[in-house]
């Protein structure tokens, strides 16, 4: 019987844009926040949680519970899970206690990604309150719940965080870390705390690397940044819109050539159909650019209608040529081992698309037309068919 036990119900705490809590970000809204006011012990209440007690109890009955259903949909199709390639299995009994704990102190980006949504992006939220405003209602993406609220009181939970001695890292993303004011807030209070022990890790676009955050960083014992990088050129230009490759390039190289001794990077792809077919392209310049960079590993599971299995397997024809000549040589090993069952046996799968799936899909084209130089049907042709 697989052992169901995971770390992250164990070690770790999210706190995101909607006042919730969750024991990591694939969980999606999880739980609301308690009022930090009236907990005096964070381990305390971590460890006895009601819907975290919970779900510990159902992994350690071996019970597939919804709340995980990201991991298990992988690891039921044979495929290395972020809880399994992580290496976040454990065996009971184990003592909850918060190790790393990742915090999303608002939903300011800069960006409108396509499998992003108004509670992670203020420039999605923008457009469609302003879609609500032009009297747009049929359309399922505008219509989706906006529930970000105001991060309620960031420094009484700042102080139950110091006062926490097993906290090792904590991770920072959004919205889009490097501009949020808070986020620098945080850092310059970690130090003035003499906090500086500690191991900081940025999700990022690159869209910015703020000279005064990363003067901060450099002072914390170890910094990861992971760069959701997801193609180069078109291929992220589209997913990430409004990106600008040579924006995130620039960034990127200036990161790589000047990280120091105390900061590891890595690409950290999402992979849909939107850059299904320049994630070649993206693998050749990291092993012409940064070799040496660790890899991250995600399919896009929600939206569901940006599943990569919905190209027809005709339109790959040229994908499935290109990628028997990859080297991906370069790859850390279990990067390679987890890329090599992708292109080998992953790549090939196919489904239909809902009809669900294909009005969502008409939804959301809508929207990212609207104020868009290009369309999507014509940076897609083939889509066509799933319309």
């Amino acid at each position: 019987m697989n052992n169901l036990n995971c770390k992250w119900a164990y070690n770790d705490l999210f706190i995101g844009t909607r006042n919730n809590v969750a024991m990591c970000c694939m969980q999606g809204q999880g739980w609301t926040a308690p009022d930090w006011n009236n907990i005096s012990d964070i381990n305390e209440w971590y460890a006895t949680f009601e819907p975290f007690v919970k779900i510990r109890k159902e992994h350690a009955e071996n019970i597939q519970n919804p709340q995980c259903k990201r991991c298990w949909t992988y690891e039921n199709n044979n495929i290395a899970s972020p809880r399994t390639r992580s290496k976040h299995l454990l065996e009971l009994p184990y003592i909850p206690q918060i190790k790393n704990i990742e915090m999303r102190f608002s939903n300011k980006c800069n960006l409108r990604c396509r499998m992003c949504d108004a509670n992670s992006s203020s420039q999605i939220q923008n457009l469609v309150e302003e879609l609500r405003l032009n009297g747009i209602s049929d359309n399922s993406y505008i219509n989706d719940a906006i529930t970000v609220s105001d991060f309620k009181n960031i420094n009484t939970l700042l102080e139950l965080i110091l006062n926490c001695d097993t906290i090792e890292t904590i991770e920072l993303a959004g919205g889009e870390p490097f501009i949020m004011p808070e986020v620098e807030w945080l850092l310059q209070e970690l130090i003035n705390k003499n906090k500086t022990h500690l191991s900081i890790k940025f999700i990022t676009n690159l869209t910015s690397t703020k000279p005064s955050v990363l003067k901060l960083l450099k002072q914390f014992k170890s910094i990861k940044i992971d760069c959701s990088i997801d193609g180069i050129k078109e291929h992220i230009e589209y997913q990430r819109y409004p990106v600008q490759w040579k924006t995130v390039e620039r960034n990127l190289l200036y990161l790589y050539n000047n990280r120091g001794d105390n900061i590891t990077m890595a690409f950290v792809p999402c992979i849909s159909y939107l850059n299904l077919f320049g994630l070649p392209d993206l693998i050749e310049y990291a092993g012409k650019h940064c070799p040496d960079l660790s890899w991250g590993f995600n399919i896009v599971a929600s939206p569901s209608y940006l599943d990569f299995r919905l190209i027809p397997l005709h339109h790959r024809t040229i994908l499935f040529e290109r990628i028997q000549n990859l080297d991906i040589s370069f790859l850390p090993d279990y990067a390679q081992k987890i890329y090599s069952n992708f292109f080998n046996k992953t790549i090939y799968e196919y489904r239909n698309p809902t009809d669900i799936e294909k009005q969502e899909l008409k939804d959301a084209i809508y929207f990212w037309d609207y104020k868009s130089s290009l369309k999507f049907l014509d940076a897609y042709p083939w889509a066509e068919e799933l319309l």
